[in-house]
């Protein structure tokens, strides 16, 4: 085992640095530091720590960027909101489009989230960029006790409205001019719809290597 599945695979010692009560690590490895919560993977932080690697693939190079630990990563707290379909009206005899106000609403609340928890920090321009998108809706209130414990252990996953794609646009969409200049800066994205006992997204940025 090389030394950095050795740090990975001891994560479940580490503490928060935050102190959020979450299981962690931080750690560094040739000059790059490498940071690892549990609540990012599984909602509920029960997965093994041999259950970090394939996250852990996904954004690898952690380190600081103008006072910013790489990647970016924050929470939208609420039900997810997918982009709804543009509307129309008519001004002076002619059609208007206009963003749905659920769309907008939630858009502008992806834009505070990011604001509130990473600040004013953009990614450089043209630089291309990963976003991971996971997605948390709430356990309905009819699921069997055996289904709503399936679904926190995430073998039951999300497969109704919004679609995925929809999601992927009102949260990219939103951070347009606040994380990066513009979105066709996203090279790659991942998503995954899943249930919660707390509705949420938590979403991650980092530079393609």
């Amino acid at each position: 085992m090389n030394e950095f599945k050795k740090k990975v695979a001891g994560v479940g010692a580490c503490k928060h640095p935050k102190g959020r009560g979450k299981s962690s690590c931080e750690f560094t490895i040739d000059k790059v530091r490498y940071y690892f919560c549990y609540g990012y993977y599984n909602d509920r932080g029960l997965h093994a720590s041999s259950d970090l690697l394939p996250y852990a693939r996904t954004c690898n190079s952690y380190d600081f960027k103008g006072g910013i630990l790489m990647p970016v990563k924050f929470e939208v707290l609420g039900v997810p909101v997918g982009k709804g379909r543009p509307k129309f009206s008519t001004v002076n005899g002619h059609a208007v489009a206009y963003t749905p106000a659920k769309t907008a609403n939630y858009e502008t609340l992806v834009r505070l989230s990011y604001q509130q928890q990473i600040g004013a920090f953009m990614f450089d321009k043209d630089k291309p960029l990963r976003a991971i998108i996971r997605a948390f809706f709430p356990i309905p209130k009819s699921a069997s006790k055996k289904k709503r414990e399936q679904m926190r252990d995430l073998r039951i996953l999300h497969t109704k409205k919004p679609d995925a794609d929809n999601i992927i646009k009102s949260v990219l969409d939103a951070l347009n001019g606040v994380a990066y200049y513009d979105d066709s800066q996203v090279a790659e994205v991942m998503i995954s719809k899943a249930y919660a006992e707390q509705p949420k997204v938590l979403i991650e940025l980092c530079e393609v290597d």
